[in-house]
């Protein structure tokens, strides 16, 4: 078998190559994000990231003689699956274990004689170190690859995946969470006092309140039941207390409540008290750091194989109570990943089944999504997928909310101010169920 000159393996007893680009991607976090401002970074500055910073280092370059057999052999061995592939030292293709498995395997073809240079993607795309994030995963979009070499002065220096993003993300999200844990459990802030619906004593039948006042009063008394709607917004306080509101007024309502996310921010108590009807499926590889072994507490490794997610979940639908008439409700935080890793066609797929297996089940869902990571029309084909729409959505330094979309039901149109650099004080309970913002 033979390897490049560009090849960095670990020496024999140390970590494998995937744990030293975890370590890295750690490294480039630290080295990041100082603050919490800084982790709960604005749309802009993550999209702004340059990829020699995410990248994988450490490349593995092998030759365009090695068999079939030897590259699965490096992919066991060294933890990933992607390679660049070199030809007198020059990139000529890319190989991944995805061809191994389609071009190889599927094929019947003979591994221990089938050649790179049979089965590799010739020519691939590749990109600069100095390209920003928004430029590699619209490039890796367009041509419909998951991985894409990273070249300067003509020479491979890393790698960069759609892993990388998820990745970097996480630990951003997982930042923002410790930060968010050690916040003092009550802060002052200035807020207005949002705007009052003419309809606001109007509530109609088979609503399901969000548990967030005003915005339950424009839709007249909350989400119609069994609806699944997308509350699109960048990241923000006033999402993520949304989000808690949700939850929480469904969970200590004796709903059967699910949280599909990859960071649980402030579940703890819900995840404590409330096991017999509160399900969370942290989408993470570091979910076990994350919350005790409770009993409806699912353990993801990522958003890369979702019939894993879609398993935890029929698993969880197994043990429902089908006797009980109680509404039922989910929370999907996923989906800026999903579609990162993904991609359209099969975000949208993957989307509209678990969905409709929600519908089927009783669930009214609020999905979650920032418009601004994605392009226009990846956001148009996944908002399509939704019956409404919840906007949190900024005007200069102040932010508001709207109902954007319901379809076929009663609304009032009104935007809510939910910030103001001058307003009334009020008082913000981060981990406690008090309406006293609400």
């Amino acid at each position: 078998m033979t390897l490049s000159k560009c090849v960095a393996i670990p020496a024999s007893g140390g970590s494998s190559l995937g744990k030293a680009r975890a370590h890295a991607m750690k490294q480039s976090l630290n080295a990041t994000l100082l603050s919490k401002e800084e982790a709960r970074m604005s749309t802009d500055k993550f999209l702004s990231v340059k990829v020699g910073d995410l990248m994988t280092k450490m490349v593995v370059s092998i030759d365009v003689t090695m068999t079939a057999n030897e590259v699965a052999r490096l992919i066991l061995e060294q933890g990933v699956d992607s390679f660049p592939v070199t030809e007198n030292g020059k990139l000529v293709g890319m190989v991944t274990g995805w061809d191994v498995l389609t071009k190889v395997v599927a094929k019947a073809l003979n591994p221990g004689k089938t050649k790179v240079r049979q089965f590799m993607t010739a020519s691939p795309i590749t990109c600069s170190p100095d390209y920003s994030v928004l430029q590699a995963t619209k490039l890796m979009t367009k041509n419909g690859v998951k991985h894409i070499p990273v070249v300067k002065n003509d020479k491979v220096v890393g790698i960069f995946t759609t892993y990388d993003v998820t990745a970097y993300r996480q630990l951003v999200q997982q930042a923002d969470f410790n930060s968010y844990r050690q916040e003092p459990r009550h802060k002052t802030v200035q807020v207005p006092k949002p705007l009052e619906p003419e309809a606001s004593n109007t509530v109609l039948q088979s609503r399901i309140a969000t548990g967030y006042r005003y915005l339950d009063s424009v839709l007249l008394g909350g989400i119609p039941e069994s609806y699944a709607v997308i509350l699109t917004s960048p990241p923000c306080d006033e999402r993520d207390l949304l989000i808690e509101k949700f939850l929480e007024t469904g969970a200590k309502g004796g709903e059967v409540t699910f949280y599909v996310t990859t960071t649980p921010l402030g579940m703890k108590t819900l995840t404590e008290e409330l096991q017999s009807h509160f399900y969370i499926f942290i989408c993470n590889p570091q979910a076990a750091a994350m919350t005790k072994n409770f009993l409806n507490v699912f353990e993801l490794r990522g958003v890369e194989n979702l019939t894993d997610i879609s398993i935890a979940l029929s698993s969880a639908f197994r043990t429902l109570d089908d006797s009980r008439k109680k509404p039922r409700r989910a929370c999907v935080e996923i989906i800026p990943d999903v579609l990162l890793q993904h991609g359209t066609v099969q975000t949208r797929r993957w989307l509209n089944a678990l969905i409709s297996e929600l519908k089927s089940k009783g669930f009214t869902t609020l999905a979650v999504m920032d418009p601004m990571v994605h392009p226009r029309q990846e956001v148009r084909a996944i908002l399509g997928l939704f019956e409404g729409e919840i906007n949190i959505y900024e005007k200069g330094s102040e932010r508001f909310l709207k109902v954007k979309k319901m379809s076929n039901q009663k609304y009032v149109g009104n935007e809510i101010a939910l910030t103001k650099t001058s307003g009334v004080s009020y008082t913000i309970l981060l981990n406690d169920s008090s309406n006293a913002l609400l």
